[in-house]
């Protein structure tokens, strides 16, 4: 299983920097206790940079340490934010148990502290009360760090099954069709007594051989890229194009103005371009393909015979779920190089709702 893309914590990251910004302000102009504080709070940024790079369970342990550690000495609402990353950690690294045990920790350390100072009941419970409600806010954080992964695992494991759906049917239509072809001139030579209509047919065999040779590595090729967070779309278009250059089809990548797409939009833009491809070995008899990405508009176009024919299931099932993401999908007969078909998909802008004041 692919490892889950950690894009849902850079806010994590954002916040802990800012956490240590307020206390190297503090730091430097307090006494030895402040001096305390900041080399706590170096610790603790020291350990989460750990656990972010690795996600071990001990890393996370030892961030959780630093974190509670922090809380103890700081003892304010600032350090309460860097135990919700420590129970976000623990629950990534070690388990729902972990995270549930250290947010009890923090309520029980936060009552026994308060016991041992006298304070009074009153005092006692409101603050035993906060703690709890920072650990359970904590675990609330985590479990919906935790469910967001899991979208996105579910999403990757839903692209490998339409990946090998598509790899099966174009298998099937491609390349078996070829096969069987190349059978029929076989048998057909065997039974023929004339000489040099065997050899015709055992010739035209072995050109059948050929393209589907080109055709099944064409194919490969249209079908292999992946589209990884870190990359980005624009890189692994421009690779797929790339990976052309040893083919009979001239696959070309151009880019306009620049634009910002979730995972879900990226792998809905690449499947765009492997299905269009695909239809364009198959049916399109074209040499040369245009792949053209301008703001959230990306366009294939080829310079074959055009296509009039009804629209595949496979552009078809791309239709729908772009659709549902609020884009369209727009083909054109004749609108490619030279009179070649031209197909586009268009995601509109997103539009955040207007502030409630």
């Amino acid at each position: 299983m692919n490892a889950p893309s950690r894009s849902h914590l850079y806010l994590l990251d954002s916040i802990l920097i800012l956490v240590v910004l307020l206390y190297l302000n503090y730091g430097p102009t307090a006494l030895a206790a402040g001096r305390t504080i900041l080399a706590v709070a170096a610790c603790t940024a020291l350990s989460w940079m750990m656990w972010r790079r690795t996600e071990h369970s001990l890393a996370a342990l030892a961030f959780a340490c630093s974190a509670f550690a922090l809380f103890q000495t700081a003892n304010n609402l600032i350090s309460a934010i860097v135990l919700w990353c420590a129970i976000v950690a623990l629950r990534l690294s070690t388990g729902t148990w972990a995270a549930y045990c250290y947010a009890g920790l923090i309520a029980a350390a936060n009552f026994t502290a308060q016991v041992a100072l006298h304070q009074v009941p009153v005092r006692i419970i409101a603050e035993t009360v906060t703690a709890a409600v920072v650990g359970v806010v904590g675990i609330n954080l985590a479990n919906t760090i935790v469910r967001q992964r899991g979208y996105e695992q579910e999403l990757q494991e839903m692209a490998f099954v339409r990946e090998r759906q598509r790899i099966a049917a174009s298998l099937h239509d491609g390349l078996g069709h070829r096969l069987t072809t190349i059978g029929m001139s076989l048998d057909y030579a065997q039974r023929v007594r004339d000489p040099d209509k065997a050899r015709a047919e055992i010739a035209r065999a072995r050109a059948d051989v050929s393209a589907a040779l080109d055709e099944m590595r064409a194919t490969v090729r249209a079908m292999k890229p992946t589209f990884t967070p870190d990359e980005g779309i624009e890189a692994s278009l421009a690779q797929l194009a790339e990976s052309f250059a040893t083919t009979s089809l001239d696959v070309r990548f151009t880019r306009g103005q620049p634009a910002k797409f979730t995972n879900e939009e990226s792998l809905l833009l690449l499947h765009f371009v492997q299905e269009s491809l695909t239809n364009v070995l198959r049916h399109a008899n074209a040499s040369r393909v245009d792949i053209h990405l301008d703001a959230r508009t990306l366009s294939v176009a080829d310079n074959g015979t055009g296509n009039t024919a009804p629209e595949s299931y496979g552009i078809s099932s791309l239709r729908e779920r772009t659709q549902a993401l609020g884009g369209t999908v727009a083909t054109d007969a004749h609108g490619g190089i030279d009179g070649g078909f031209r197909i586009a998909l268009h995601l509109k802008e997103k539009r955040w709702p207007p502030l409630p004041f």
